[in-house]
């Protein structure tokens, strides 16, 4: 479903929806060389940790993987690969979450080594994509121009991912973000792990208004744009009526309004903000909490 970029969070549920917590971005053993933990410990970790769903999003590799603790939503990272690279190969260019309902579109995405190729090919019922890490390592892991070739494509983009806290590079992309939003791209933010063990579980999310915990409702609502992103802070509601968008939270906090290029528009310490959009120039607008502890919390765009 389309997102109704003018209030993300207008979707008409029934009084039974509520916030489902869940994570996308996370690897397991042996499919994803790089993780340290196996299927079945790792959708624990997060069944422990109260979450709703996850996607267990492997390198290049479909993982079938089952649970009757939490909802699985397929998924796997995708990446280029150049050259005489083997097929196979986790390179470090062009990290993509690849999501859908259908595994077969999972598995025929990993046989594309380019994003032309890959995003030709899907032309038609085109899967999710997500920009992972976009700035990992050093120089950053997109280039500017790479960026915005993709994020015509892209449906969304990791704003905050939280495994590259302890790698180079910066684990925040708001400004990138930001610079894609100003330049009229559509496209929603996301949180995650990107955990490889169990001790990287646990650190950001999103939080998803939906029906229901199936993969389709979960789906359907995550791919319209009905969640927040967090490392910590709760809302209670946050959506926009007529010019105004309002957001609340159960305790005091920092909210501040963001508008084009990064610019904040408005700033209060309180648990609940109403901002006025009808004189705002920004072409978009969204919310940034932080609470006490240094907890975080990004809401989607409202576009003008």
């Amino acid at each position: 479903m389309p997102v109704n970029w003018n209030n993300p969070y207008a979707l008409a549920y029934p009084s039974t929806s509520r916030w489902y917590k869940g994570n996308l971005h996370a690897h397991c053993s042996p499919a994803s060389p790089c993780a340290s933990i196996s299927a079945e410990d790792l959708i624990s970790a997060y069944s422990k940790q109260q979450y709703d769903f996850i996607s267990v999003s492997d390198h290049l590799h479909y993982t079938s993987a089952e649970s009757t603790e939490l909802t699985l939503l397929p998924g796997l990272e995708w990446n280029s690969r150049i050259g005489f690279m083997p097929d196979s190969s986790v390179s470090y260019q062009h990290h993509l979450g690849i999501y859908s309902l259908e595994a077969e579109t999972l598995k025929k995405a990993v046989r594309f080594r380019t994003t032309e190729e890959l995003f030709a090919a899907a032309s038609t019922n085109p899967p999710f994509y997500i920009i992972n890490h976009p700035n990992w390592l050093e120089p950053a892991h997109y280039d500017p121009a790479t960026l915005h070739s993709i994020a015509g494509k892209a449906g969304g983009i990791e704003i905050y991912n939280a495994l590259v806290e302890e790698e180079e590079g910066s684990a925040y992309a708001t400004q990138e973000w930001d610079r894609l939003l100003s330049a009229g791209h559509r496209i929603l933010g996301f949180a995650s792990d990107d955990a490889h063990c169990a001790t990287d579980t646990g650190r950001a999310w999103i939080m998803v208004y939906a029906q229901e915990p199936t993969p389709e409702a979960l789906f359907h609502a995550i791919t319209s744009g009905c969640f927040y992103c967090s490392t910590g802070v709760v809302l209670n509601n946050i959506g926009k009526e007529k010019d105004t968008v309002f957001i609340e939270l159960p305790e005091k906090a920092q909210i501040s309004v963001i508008g084009k290029n990064s610019k904040q528009l408005a700033c209060t310490v309180d648990s609940t903000l109403q901002f006025d959009c009808s004189a705002c120039t920004s072409p978009y607008v969204r919310l940034y909490v932080q609470g006490n502890l240094g907890q975080q919390a990004w809401s989607q765009p409202f576009f003008l």
